[in-house]
């Protein structure tokens, strides 16, 4: 009696639910059987156009999970844009959330209920109301735009698309929010959009891996008349993984009269400490300071 399944045996028929558990390796984990589901970056793109007024899905892939771990993953296509007729307006004052999806159907899964084998585009419509609320999604289906449909005017095409990549890809998300709900285990790479950052699950916490680039700003600081050194401190944007090197160029204020450095000892990965003082007569008294960061190489 066989434990599991092995990919591939000659003279082993392979049944379709097996071949989606053998696919989970090489997915995107979410689960101990399953992938992540989402779309791959790039594809699936929803727009409203036509008339009458129809949805419009642009060619892509992506996958799909049922919710129960046993049924693995099923990766789809989508070969050539799908138009879908959108449903007609609501009544004045009022408005409805309608849903995009790309939904599997499969007999061989009871609980979805269909006597189908495919993937289809549908349009989930909404009720209506002051303040409609988004409906339900089918079983099996992977959402891939919410529309605010309003009585007259534009549709407002939202929501945020899971996306899903190959296993051992870098996997983008859009905000920190998403990063934290993914079943992360250790050495899994995520793009952070909201961030612009690169991080790489390491020990349990998430470690910025972005090869460290240059940083720079503008600072302003007032002098006045006396020759005091007068500091601020400075906060890099992104904290860099090491000490980098700052360097600073007075931009405003006549460089024989003043003078701007950084700060002995005063540098951090997350800041520094920058000083000016009057040298000479008065010029100005609020002077302008570029200062650029750059990354350690040691």
């Amino acid at each position: 009696m066989p434990d599991g399944h092995v990919a591939r045996l000659n003279a082993v028929e392979y049944a379709a639910q097996a071949e989606r558990l053998l696919d989970a390796v090489l997915l995107t984990p979410a689960g101990s059987l399953q992938g992540r589901a989402g779309i791959r970056p790039g594809g699936l793109a929803v727009s409203i156009g036509g008339s009458p007024e129809s949805v419009i899905v642009a060619p892509g892939v992506g996958v799909i999970n049922t919710g129960s771990n046993a049924d693995g993953s099923y990766r789809f296509a989508i070969p050539a844009a799908v138009s879908k007729p959108l449903g007609a307006r609501p009544s004045a004052g009022t408005s409805r959330i309608d849903l995009v999806v790309a939904r599997v159907l499969d007999a061989d899964i009871p609980a979805l209920s269909t006597t189908q084998r495919e993937v289809q585009i549908e349009i989930v419509t909404g009720i209506p109301g002051a303040a409609p609320n988004a409906p339900a999604l089918p079983p099996a289906s992977l959402l891939l735009k919410q529309l605010t449909v309003p009585a007259s005017g534009s549709i407002a095409v939202g929501g945020i698309v899971p996306r899903t990549v190959a296993s051992g890809g870098v996997l983008p998300v859009a905000s920190v929010a998403e990063r934290d709900a993914l079943p992360a285990y250790d050495g899994l790479v995520v793009y952070v959009e909201a961030i612009d950052d690169l991080q790489v699950r390491r020990d349990g916490a998430w470690v910025t891996v972005t090869p460290t680039r240059p940083q720079a700003g503008t600072e302003s600081i007032t002098v006045g008349s006396s020759t005091n050194p007068v500091s601020k401190n400075v906060t890099f944007p992104t904290p860099f993984d090491t000490t980098p090197r700052v360097v600073v160029n007075q931009i405003q204020g006549d460089s024989t009269f003043y003078h701007a450095w950084v700060s002995p000892g005063s540098v951090t990965p997350t800041g520094f400490n920058l000083s000016a003082k009057k040298t000479g007569p008065s010029g100005v008294s609020a002077i302008a300071i570029d200062w650029i960061a750059l990354p350690s190489t040691s």
